[in-house]
């Protein structure tokens, strides 16, 4: 495999799986957001606040698991994009570093501060706060999504630049942030977010049907996954086609060879999932006979890793489809490579790809483990169902 096969691999790698953390947090916050606020708003002795106050609990631990390994893969990503990248770099940085500099120094920063604020103070601030703080996490996040979508839009669309010798400049932020490129994709990630934050809440609802823990739990999760699967998948389908006509402005077809391949299989696995979600498991959501079926449960336990292939597919056929092109009829990939074939190299890729795969992995694991597993507690029995009381921290209420 030569050096630009390399980079281009390890750039694939470290984003596709990026992608994946990211979409899972976009799709998980909003539920997050809305359970607080229900808590919030809810009578403090009433089932509703109860409910709520456990699905938040459950639910926060595999957000926060994803969060923290996310950081750890988008390091990652940064690092082979300095180190490999520096022909992009010196050539488009005043462009698409501008919106990358404002996902750093504003929206990520506000997430993490309002994420600290609502994590260790839990039991300290008031419920209506923490509401108000998660509704932040969940605007910063997807202020965020937003700057990385006009960087990378940029890539495939140019617009809003000028030439002066070899650099582009940024002349017209308006066409930057406006970019046809980027609205296709903050649309099409919308159905994304839909789609992974409904399979996680599927799988966990399914996971704790399965052992009969915490009926109204599992009956609120299992709603709101198939829901918002039900809705991402024509979303998902919709704006993933529009990007054909939207994305690029060069006439080079889009969809050859491997990239082809991929889509194939991303359009195969949403013809499976979106005819079973509108007609088998909406229906069934009725009187919640979905969570008293086991022939059902098991496969929806089990369906989690899906979207995680899918989105990681779906960014890398993104990118293969740009090719030659590092920004699309400005540079190509061979010129934006900027690093030597040489053993060191090759080690620290590989290194790279298996911290980043290891990292995917393992985050795969830890939250299928934090959706079905259940605290210690003193259990309490309603027609067979063990309903667990459930703390922020994991420790039983």
């Amino acid at each position: 495999m030569d050096t630009i096969m390399l980079a281009r691999t390890l750039f694939g790698v470290t984003a596709g799986v990026h992608f994946w953390f990211v979409a899972l947090t976009l799709g998980v916050t909003p539920v997050l957001a809305v359970t607080a606020t229900v808590r919030a708003l809810a009578p403090s002795t009433g089932r509703a606040h109860a409910t709520s106050e456990r699905l938040l609990g459950w639910l926060t631990r595999p957000y926060l698991i994803n969060y923290a390994l996310g950081i750890v893969t988008g390091l990652v990503m940064e690092l082979q994009l300095a180190l490999n990248w520096g022909g992009l770099t010196k050539v488009a940085s005043d462009v698409f570093g501008t919106a990358l500099v404002l996902e750093t120094v504003l929206a990520f920063m506000v997430e993490s501060t309002a994420l600290g604020l609502w994590i260790f103070g839990w039991r300290i601030l008031p419920r209506g706060v923490q509401a108000g703080l998660i509704w932040l996490v969940t605007i910063a996040a997807w202020v965020s999504a937003w700057f990385v979508l006009v960087a990378n839009g940029f890539l495939h669309r140019p617009v809003g630049y000028g030439r002066t010798g070899d650099r582009l400049q940024l002349v017209d932020p308006g066409a930057l942030f406006t970019n046809p490129s980027a609205l296709a994709a903050l649309a099409h990630i919308s159905g994304a977010a839909l789609w992974v934050g409904g399979f996680v809440l599927t799988a966990g609802a399914a996971r704790l049907a399965r052992r009969r823990i915490d009926f109204p739990v599992a009956r609120a999760a299992l709603r709101t996954g198939v829901i918002m699967v039900a809705v991402g998948s024509p979303v998902l389908v919709a704006s993933g086609i529009g990007q054909f006509s939207w994305a690029r402005t060069d006439p080079e077809p889009h969809v050859t060879g491997e990239s082809g391949t991929m889509l194939a299989l991303m359009m195969l696995v949403w013809v499976l999932v979106t005819p079973v979600t509108w007609f088998v498991l909406l229906p069934l959501l009725s009187r919640s006979r979905l969570l008293r079926m086991p022939g059902l449960l098991w496969p929806l336990a089990w369906g989690f890793p899906i979207p995680a292939a899918v989105t990681i597919m779906g960014w890398v056929y993104r990118e293969v489809a740009r090719q030659p092109w590092a920004i699309t009829g400005i540079l190509r990939t061979a010129d934006a490579v900027t690093v030597t074939a040489g053993p060191t190299f090759t080690v620290t890729t590989v290194a790279m790809i298996m911290l980043t795969a290891g990292v995917g992995l393992l985050n795969q694991v830890l939250i299928i483990r934090a959706l079905g597993t259940v605290p210690r507690a003193e259990p309490i029995v309603v027609d067979g169902w063990v309903e667990t009381p459930v703390s922020l921290s994991g420790r039983s209420a």
